[in-house]
């Protein structure tokens, strides 16, 4: 620990555990290694809730010098929001209290203002017969993470806004030819509900004729190629046909064949 960090401390209340990290945990050189080139930001505080010291990932991070942070408490750190300053001092008061607390994420703001994220992991760490006690916390960055996470939402909830609302026929089918998921416009056309789906195979919806055709494009998308231009007959719940075109392709995980995704828009009229 740097000694300029000593002139941040209000009074001496803090000064066992600003002792303990200075002489004890950072007495060796591998100690002070480890510590300021460690992938997480690493942070020690006191029992009244001070920040003793920081590792230089938390500066690197969050653009901070130490002066800005060592010496304050959970309210007076600028790198935290009202509403994760509560939450972290409230968490911390648990932990010291004896109380196990599960990783959990934080959002972190850095000198320029934007937005980082973190997951804290704390630790209590008590010394008896130095009669010291302190929290260790870790912070490990998950920014990129929770970005990919809200980006794959996003996309999901686009992908089902188009699902829900296209004119087209949307069925996905499992390897067997059960049906995975219809779009409304599907179950709209064939007079089927949601819940009938469940018990319904590509062969209860294929006119006999077609049957053999559509069962070998199924397994051709199975092995990974993509279908087009295909025509076939459905037959709705009420023995209505009705004439489709469109194309399937598989979906497929670690290489492994999940579902066709398949696409139709209905021809009957141009066709007749």
């Amino acid at each position: 620990m740097e000694e300029k960090t000593m002139d941040f401390f209000k009074d001496d209340s803090n000064m066992a555990e600003y002792d303990y990290v200075d002489k004890v945990l950072m007495s060796t050189d591998r100690s002070r290694i480890l510590f300021n080139w460690s992938p997480m930001a690493i942070i020690f505080i006191s029992k009244q809730g001070v920040f003793l010291d920081a590792n230089r990932k938390l500066y690197d991070w969050l653009g901070y010098m130490p002066e800005e942070i060592i010496g304050k408490g959970f309210r007076e750190v600028p790198f935290l929001s009202d509403k994760y300053k509560a939450l972290i001092a409230n968490n911390f008061n648990k932990r010291m209290n004896g109380e196990n607390i599960p990783p959990y994420e934080v959002q972190f703001i850095h000198k320029d203002g934007l937005h980082k994220w973190g997951e804290i992991h704390g630790t209590l760490l008590k010394d008896q017969e130095r009669g010291v006690a302190m929290d260790i916390v870790m912070v490990s960055d998950i920014t990129e993470k929770k970005k990919a996470l809200q980006n794959l939402k996003d996309n999901e909830e686009r992908y089902r806004t188009l699902f829900e609302n296209a004119n087209d026929l949307i069925q996905s089918v499992d390897g067997d030819g059960k049906f995975v998921d219809v779009n409304p416009k599907w179950l709209e056309t064939l007079e089927y509900s949601k819940d009938e789906i469940q018990n319904l195979t590509l062969l209860n919806i294929l006119r006999n004729d077609q049957v053999q055709h559509c069962m070998g494009l199924l397994n051709k998308v199975r092995q990974g190629e993509s279908i087009k231009n295909i025509e076939t007959v459905f037959v709705s719940k009420t023995g209505k046909e009705i004439l489709v075109e469109g194309s399937a392709k598989g979906y497929f995980r670690d290489g492994i064949f999940i579902a066709t995704v398949g696409i139709f828009r209905e021809i009957s009229e141009k066709k007749y």
